[in-house]
């Protein structure tokens, strides 16, 4: 059936609900219809009291139902004005065939009821918002993220959130649950937390802790290797912790996943060592860490050098600046044959390994080992002649030990003048006529050169 007509007016006024100024409440009613029809209910207040239903703020549609036998349900949330009269005053709900009643309007298919509403003065508010919660962090980089969250609820209503990292308060938004962090500090852990607020201050309790990691700075670094390895290469270093005994790599280890720690203004020993296929030769070393973590290898960066002609541990001590930055950066081992090497250079033979050093804020007193020979200048050569200049006899002083070495000498033509196995360190030189000469020494592995002068 349509909306009834058998009664069409019904004073409820004797039925009454009691609400506060500033408050906000739910407006439910029920309409019933009978076959395909289409009801338009609309509800009025008067809250100035003045008998009339016509001022701004006191009239609210709650839209059109079709089609229930059993009565359906429309709900409007009503905000209570803040200057909203106190006392008794009226409110007017009518439903209307097929269009919107007026609230004063007569003669229509519908009905009409009304109904007493008692207006106090406003109820200080007390309760907080819930806690926001499901709290994450996402599109971090190096300096910024983004916090994502899910709202709260209130008896009146949100009207912010304050954001905070650790104890510090960054900032607020209004009703929005996101917010942009920026100027963070890269590889670095921070936490967060969020609290909703209402209008009357109340404020939540902290939502869950969002902990989340900035990205590290990428840092690139330059290339360095030995060409060959044939003959020696790097064997073991040691250092805060970390150590790391190897064979040959092709001229270059990349070991950044072995991380040696230490920390900022403590002192701590380096071991490293050369291995050699046989014979011994003359290994230059030069070791730097990147404290300041750019990516390049700087003069002041270089903690270590020194040669030596041994396979065994060589030690050097190096202390780490109170000034250096904080966090894993790089620290590369250079091993060269017969001469110091830059940090960026590829040469003959040897090798380069990389290493992860992590250094921290802690006080350590680092560590030391005794009774290891000390890296340092070695005055010893691969290859050396004496007496130069000679008259007869020329000592002949090779650190291989191989038993097989052969020699040729030399002039300044090119020309061989004379040769053959070193069955003795001593060789006679008496019938070469008076110049510049070249030794070169082979041991089955390398050739060794040194010039000498004949009187």
């Amino acid at each position: 059936m349509r909306p009834s007509k058998n009664v069409g007016y019904e004073n409820f006024t004797n039925l009454s609900t009691t609400v506060s100024q500033s408050s906000s409440v739910n407006l439910t009613v029920s309409v019933n219809t009978d076959g395909n029809y289409r009801a338009d209910a609309i509800a009025w207040i008067d809250w100035n009291q003045d008998g009339d239903f016509t001022d701004n703020g006191e009239t609210y549609d709650l839209g059109n139902i079709s089609n229930v036998s059993n009565g359906a349900l429309a709900t409007k949330s009503v905000a209570v004005p803040s200057n909203a009269k106190v006392g008794a005053t009226r409110m007017r709900v009518s439903a209307r065939y097929n269009a919107n009643p007026t609230s004063c309007q007569t003669n229509f298919d519908g009905e009409v009821e009304d109904y007493t509403v008692n207006v106090q003065g406003a109820v200080a508010d007390t309760q907080a918002p819930s806690a926001p919660n499901s709290l994450t962090a996402s599109s971090i980089t190096q300096t910024t993220l983004t916090l994502n969250w899910s709202s709260s609820t209130d008896n009146v209503g949100v009207t912010g959130y304050d954001v905070y990292r650790g104890s510090t308060k960054l900032g607020s938004t209004t009703t929005a649950t996101s917010y942009n962090v920026i100027g963070l500090t890269a590889n670095t852990a921070y936490s967060f937390t969020v609290r909703a607020k209402d209008a009357s201050g109340n404020i939540s309790s902290s939502s869950n802790t969002a902990s989340v990691t900035t990205l590290g700075v990428v840092v690139s670094y330059c290339a360095s290797k030995g060409n060959r390895d044939t003959y020696e290469w790097i064997d073991y270093v040691s250092f805060g912790g970390m150590t790391n005994t190897t064979g040959k790599n092709g001229g270059y280890g990349d070991f950044t996943s072995k991380v040696a720690t230490v920390a900022q203004g403590s002192t701590n020993q380096l071991l490293v060592s050369a291995g050699f296929r046989s014979s011994a030769y003359n290994e230059y070393f030069t070791i730097w860490i990147d404290y300041n973590k750019n990516g390049t290898f700087e003069s002041n960066e270089k903690v270590a050098s020194g040669n030596s002609t041994s396979s065994g541990n060589r030690s050097s001590n190096i202390t780490i600046p109170s000034s250096a930055s904080l966090g894993q950066t790089r620290m590369r081992v250079s091993m060269k044959y017969n001469g110091a090497s830059t940090a960026c250079e590829t040469f003959a033979d040897g090798e380069v390994e990389d290493y992860t050093v992590n250094i921290t804020a802690n006080t350590s007193k680092g560590t030391s080992i005794s009774n290891i020979e000390t890296l340092r200048d070695e005055s010893g050569l691969d290859l050396m002649v004496y007496p130069n200049p000679t008259t007869n006899f020329i000592e002949v002083n090779v650190a291989s030990k191989s038993d097989n070495i052969t020699y040729s000498v030399v002039n300044t033509i090119g020309s061989v003048v004379k040769s053959g196995k070193m069955i003795s360190r001593t060789l006679d030189v008496s019938n070469l006529k008076s110049g510049v000469y070249m030794i070169e020494v082979n041991d089955g592995q390398k050739s060794l050169r040194t010039k000498f002068i004949k009187k």
